[in-house]
């Protein structure tokens, strides 16, 4: 019988919190195994979780220590799931938040869907999105499936999908970088499909509860969780992940090129030219990323680029060119593979520019 173990991340909701482990006792499949890791809430909701782990033996509580002046420092809800991932004893890993609930055949249900057969690694099911206001429900909204899929981002949340534990031997674990608080459950995607498809579960397997105090809420009104975001990087992440669906990385056309990068003293020059593939017109916007996407500058695509309307044989092209200036402490320490994008609006797609630069910080 395969066992369960969900991962559950804990942050000063001691209601929330109680709800959310309650809704993973009352499962119909009772083989499985709770993580809480609370990320060093105040007193009530430590007891709160005190008292339940002393209770149920399958609960095992994980408090992280963090400190308050480095919880910027990374995605929060990342690192408690790593710090997680070695405790684990089942064969299927799922996760939770301390403001969701599963519904009760949740587990049973996509138990078997891996059961049916062995090559399946990762499911999602269905998720009822719940708006609420001062705790009353205003409208709910349940998530369509989007079919087997390797484009799982933006459409299915970490609270409804479940995989073999084994795929942790290859994808690791989750990325912290603290740009990635808006859509971290969407860079683990990119991780697993990269070898496995998303198959869907056609139930209702939870519920999210969207409210004012969220993290996405916050993140919406162009905050970190923690603090008020003035953070150029974050505000272009957070628009970024609005506007693309999907990132092609190896577009079938040649998009444009990231042709020159240079060092200045602690800036960085970059600058090429893009392509919008869809229309054969010049791109409008380019982005500046290293190999693991953290977004580190934004351009408009304005300039001249004579040379590539000759050498193209296509007038249009003359305005296709970029180019911007960012900061070199941008960067995370070490070495930098830089890459560009051009963003296709109409289509939500960031598609590949050709060229990679490589810097150290």
């Amino acid at each position: 019988m395969l066992k369960v173990s969900c991962i559950l991340t804990s942050y000063n909701r001691p209601v929330g919190v109680v709800e959310a482990i309650a809704s993973v006792q009352a499962q119909t499949y009772q083989n499985w195994e709770l993580i809480i890791v609370d990320d060093n809430s105040d007193k009530v909701t430590q007891s709160s979780l005190d008292n339940i782990v002393k209770k149920d033996k399958r609960c095992k509580l994980i408090q992280s220590g963090v400190k308050h002046e480095d919880r910027l420092k990374t995605t929060r809800y990342a690192t408690c799931i790593n710090l997680a991932i070695p405790y684990l004893t089942g064969d299927l890993v799922t996760y939770l938040t301390d403001d969701d609930i599963y519904y009760p055949q949740r587990f049973e249900k996509m138990v078997e869907v891996f059961n049916s057969n062995p090559a399946i690694h990762v499911v999602y099911g269905r998720q009822k999105v719940v708006s609420l206001n001062d705790g009353v429900v205003m409208s709910h909204v349940v998530r369509p499936l989007v079919g087997i899929t390797r484009s799982p981002e933006g459409l299915v949340d970490h609270n409804s999908f479940m995989h073999r534990r084994s795929c942790l031997d290859l994808v690791k674990g989750w990325d912290e970088d603290p740009d990635l608080w808006a859509f971290g459950d969407g860079f683990f995607f990119k991780r697993l499909v990269q070898y496995w498809d998303f198959y869907p579960l056609d139930f209702i397997t939870d519920e999210h509860r969207a409210h004012e105090h969220g993290v996405q809420s916050r993140i919406t009104r162009g905050e970190k969780p923690w603090q008020k975001c003035n953070d150029l990087r974050f505000s272009l992440a957070i628009q970024l992940s609005k506007l693309v669906e999907q990132i092609i990385e190896s577009p079938p056309d040649i998009t444009g090129w990231l042709d020159f990068v240079k060092v200045e003293g602690n800036k960085i020059i970059a600058n090429g030219w893009a392509r919008d593939p869809f229309t054969g017109n010049p791109g409008e916007e380019v982005i500046i990323a290293n190999q693991r996407g953290k977004i580190l500058a934004y351009t408009r695509v304005t300039q001249s680029r004579p040379d590539v309307a000759a050498n193209l044989q296509d007038g249009r092209m003359l305005q296709s060119g970029w180019s911007v200036t960012f900061e070199k402490n941008l960067l995370p320490q070490g070495s930098n593979s830089l890459l560009a994008y051009v963003l296709i609006r109409k289509e939500k797609k960031a598609m590949r520019l050709l060229g990679e630069f490589n810097v150290v910080n």
